[in-house]
């Protein structure tokens, strides 16, 4: 229900994983206020063969799936595997851009790294099917990403200005526009270095 979640990061998700060597799998996740599965401060941790819908229905600026590194450590055996992520509703309201909504299926963030992301089927989604926000040593292979506003974004910002998009392998993915309005990648840096992605 709208104003009943606290402010800030971490709250009106359904299932939050810190730690090491955690799985959540199997899961039914459906009509969450912002994420429907995060995890952050662990190693190990393994989401699969879930199915989320409807999630970021009264928070903008999330995802189905969701997790945020650290500037100190570096995490290390994370999956996202499986999955069925669908229908990023966004939360607009009170944004200069009320037609939007920023809500991706899969949301790797700042300093994320070492997370393979293999065999999800992503659309539906406001922003993106993934997207990587200053994250980097991302392998994303034998996904199907499509009918969202854009596939795949990947960024590298003035958020995180040490958090360089490197070493990323993108590879056997299905990145599909439905619609002449979506994209189907983007791929942006406050440097000139784009040839350093990845491959």
């Amino acid at each position: 229900t709208e104003g009943m979640g606290l402010c800030g990061n971490g709250n009106v998700q359904a299932v939050t994983i810190v730690g090491n060597n955690n799985m959540a799998q199997y899961n039914t996740i459906v009509n969450t206020g912002a994420e429907g599965i995060r995890f952050s401060g662990g190693n190990s941790n393994v989401v699969k063969n879930n199915f989320i819908s409807n999630f970021t229905v009264t928070k903008d600026d999330a995802g189905g799936i969701y997790s945020v590194g650290s500037k100190t450590v570096t995490y290390t055996g994370q999956q996202i595997t499986g999955n069925i992520v669908v229908n990023g509703i966004g939360a607009p309201e009170g944004t200069d851009k009320p037609g939007s909504g920023s809500s991706s299926g899969i949301y790797l963030d700042d300093n994320v790294s070492k997370v393979a992301v293999t065999a999800n089927t992503v659309s539906d989604c406001k922003k993106s099917g993934v997207f990587m926000h200053n994250a980097f040593s991302i392998t994303l292979t034998n996904n199907v990403l499509y009918n969202n506003a854009t596939q795949l974004i990947m960024v590298h910002d003035y958020a995180n200005p040490n958090a360089l998009l490197r070493n990323n392998i993108i590879k056997n993915n299905i990145f599909f526009a439905k619609l002449d309005s979506q994209v189907v990648s983007t791929v942006s840096t406050m440097a000139n270095d784009i040839n350093l992605v990845g491959s």
